[in-house]
């Protein structure tokens, strides 16, 4: 029997944000987020997550190895927030930032990747 290729014409993304009330079979232990360093303390903040087979979706059809490397790595914009955050250590990223962007680098195309540079 002879493999055919064959081509989608649309693709849909299933990505389901991973928290600990994620949908998993019954009986079995959820995700947990622990924090292990704060701001305040630390000047950083960062959790710890404890994770479980097959929680989420998984990615059966390629291994990495074989995955395109324009798959990879996609473009990428650099949100320099850092002088908002010297003031607020809470600050984000904003709508009007990617928009402030834009405007002087041009439009994010299909696919990129937003980094948020908070110092």
């Amino acid at each position: 029997m002879r493999a055919t290729a064959r081509v989608f014409r649309r693709k849909v993304d299933l990505t389901y944000v991973q928290n600990p009330n994620c949908p998993i079979w019954p009986g079995a232990l959820r995700l947990e987020i622990e924090n292990v360093f704060n701001h305040a303390q630390h000047g950083f903040y960062a959790n710890r997550w404890h994770i479980y087979e097959h929680h989420g979706t998984e990615k059966n059809a390629l291994t990495t190895e074989r995955l395109p490397a324009e798959v990879l790595v996609p473009p990428a914009a650099v949100i320099d927030i850092r002088e908002r955050a010297r003031r607020n250590p809470d600050a984000r990223a904003v709508p009007e930032d990617i928009l402030a962007w834009e405007r002087r680098y041009g439009r994010l195309s299909d696919g990129a990747v937003v980094f948020m540079w908070s110092g």
